[in-house]
């Protein structure tokens, strides 16, 4: 299972970029945005592809606030300014969800065609209510157990939302949503290290 990390429940763009460049250090698979002022949604997961360069920028978008080819343009220029990392979830309907995975394809849908096209031979896109997502609570017995029974129950990606340090995080559950049976031990003794700035 891939963790990442859930930026939504914070109010602040500033704060927010700045934690999307923290995950991208630490080896985040991807940072979750949007759910705001519809519209902004894909302005600002380009502004984090710009100062990131390898976390993977999901986008929540409102679909229904878009024609499908307009959200599709967005998209495909988003994964372009990437450089392939975006990944558009959409609330709406299936018929409009559809309808931008056709653009987001190459196919022309209405006599419309997308120009340009993404930069990823295939983008899919994910409806968001098949998205997982939860809100970790800090402290990490509890969230262990969070963690361990997403992997177990089969979730393949999970977006968390998480009110501690994002190294933390990385070391005691990112790890662990990889393996059944991570080494417990080695997420403590790091911990133990003194100056561990995993960051630089």
């Amino acid at each position: 299972m891939r963790i990442g990390l859930d930026l939504r429940k914070s109010s602040d763009p500033a704060e927010r970029e700045a934690l999307a460049r923290q995950a991208d250090l630490l080896g985040v698979w991807a940072v979750l945005v949007g759910g705001g002022p519809s519209g902004t949604e894909v302005s600002e997961a380009a502004s984090i592809a710009i100062s990131t360069n390898n976390v993977h920028l999901a986008v929540w978008v409102d679909g229904s606030s878009e024609h499908p080819l307009t959200l599709a343009e967005e998209i495909s220029i988003l994964d372009h300014l990437s450089e392939r990392r975006a990944l558009p979830v959409i609330a709406a309907e299936p018929q409009i969800i559809t309808r931008v995975q056709q653009f987001l394809d190459g196919c022309s849908v209405d006599g419309f065609h997308l120009v340009p096209p993404p930069a990823q031979t295939i983008l899919p896109v994910w409806d968001a209510s098949e998205v997982s997502v939860v809100e970790l609570t800090g402290d990490l017995v509890k969230d262990r157990v969070t963690i361990d029974t997403e992997r177990d129950n089969g979730t393949t990606h999970l977006f968390v939302s998480w009110p501690g340090n994002i190294e933390t995080m990385v070391r005691h559950l990112s790890t662990r949503a990889l393996v059944n049976d991570f080494p417990q031990l080695v997420a403590d003794l790091a911990d133990l290290l003194p100056e561990n700035n995993w960051s630089q």
